[in-house]
């Protein structure tokens, strides 16, 4: 079940942190309020993303959202406050390659990330899509579907996932040129904050 205001999203994140331990936090903050307010906007896009007016008799079965609505519910759950870009998700891509043409294929290799994600979330519409015309059809062979009724999947929430998708790219030449995976590991885990 969503919370369905920021008191209960505030009660339901600051009774736990990444270990699972009550915390406190002090909810009069500046940050925190426009957290409260990010995340209730989130909780809303998803509460307001049903395809079919509510009302209609018989009741229309909405399709299926969940794969769509679960990765949007994990930004206001696991990615919250103290995060680095809370309330959004992506990739950390570390450029390795710095020999002539590298850049192009760098540049590629990105889209293709961003493409694929782009795919996913259209994908997951034309799924829910496929599943409306079924839903219709059932009910017309009925003789009955309402008037003015969507022909396609609300897409609010696809929208604000792409919206949320960012992707940290981190190039160094003189630090990152020609290293390995476990370089890279190494490197990293050395790093302050991981």
């Amino acid at each position: 079940m969503l919370p369905t205001s920021n008191s209960e999203t505030a009660v339901a994140i600051l009774s736990r942190d990444r270990n699972s331990n009550p915390t406190t936090m002090d909810t009069n903050t500046p940050e925190v309020k426009a957290a409260l307010v990010d995340n209730d906007t989130i909780l809303r896009a998803i509460r307001n993303s049903r395809t079919f007016p509510r009302g209609p008799k018989p009741r229309i079965q909405e399709p299926n959202r969940e794969a769509i609505h679960s990765k949007l519910r994990y930004l206001t759950e696991q990615n919250w406050l103290q995060d680095y870009r809370a309330r959004t998700w992506g990739y950390t891509i570390l450029r390795t390659a710095y020999r002539d043409g590298d850049d192009a294929k760098f540049r590629n290799g990105v889209e293709a990330i961003n493409r694929f994600v782009r795919l996913w979330s259209d994908n997951e519409a034309r799924l829910a899509a496929e599943e409306m015309k079924s839903t219709r059809l059932a009910y017309e062979a009925t003789g009955y579907w309402p008037a003015g009724m969507p022909e396609t999947a609300n897409m609010a929430a696809n929208e604000m996932f792409l919206e949320r998708f960012v992707n940290d790219i981190v190039e160094d030449r003189e630090a990152l040129d020609g290293a390995t995976v476990s370089e890279v590991s190494v490197a990293f885990s050395k790093s302050p904050g991981t």
